[in-house]
């Protein structure tokens, strides 16, 4: 695995999702693998678009982000397209509630594997909530793994993940909604 979260280990990660997300019914049919939507994309030379490109209010930001990370550390994977992870349940349960206050979403235990199967980058997310004219300093700063005084840690994962639960709820065949 190629991360600066420590080479060759199985890591345990948390993932926040909507409960109507495709990632529960690939999971389940993967026996709880899946790639994620930067490997898919990858694979299958498509120009992949995630919830996060479509709904992100700051695409700007993104593009300074990108091109520093293309700059500073091309082997992390981008931030379009990338399954976010959080380094702990904790971590996962506090941006849960600080992020996602007004929406549902169901926190999932993710198992990264070695043998080059997912490359991850952990980063401070609060490099990100830095002024317009701090962008440039920011995004080196989060690319380069630096940590502020009170860092939000965030993993960012591409390639081939496990989910250790797929057997059990909330992961199975997407049930159509009901008409009427």
């Amino acid at each position: 695995m190629t991360d600066s979260c420590g080479v060759g280990q199985v890591q345990v990660f948390w993932h926040l999702t909507d409960p109507k997300s495709w990632l529960l019914h690939n999971v389940f049919l993967g026996k709880g693998w899946t790639d994620t939507a930067s490997a898919q994309a990858q694979h299958f030379g498509l120009g992949f678009v995630t919830q996060y490109q479509v709904f992100n209010s700051e695409p700007d930001k993104e593009k300074v982000w990108e091109r520093v990370r293309l700059e500073e550390t091309p082997q992390s994977p981008s931030r379009m397209g990338s399954t976010y992870l959080f380094a702990s349940e904790a971590d996962a349960d506090a941006r849960k509630e600080l992020w996602f206050a007004t929406q549902k979403k169901i926190k999932l235990e993710v198992l990264a594997f070695p043998l080059s199967l997912t490359t991850l980058h952990r980063a401070d997310a609060k490099w990100l909530n830095r002024p317009q004219a701090e962008w440039e300093t920011a995004a080196r700063q989060y690319w380069r793994g630096e940590m502020s005084a009170e860092p939000m840690v965030e993993v960012l994962a591409h390639g081939r993940l496990f989910f250790p639960g797929w057997e059990r709820p909330p992961f199975g065949a997407m049930v159509p909604n009901p008409v009427g």
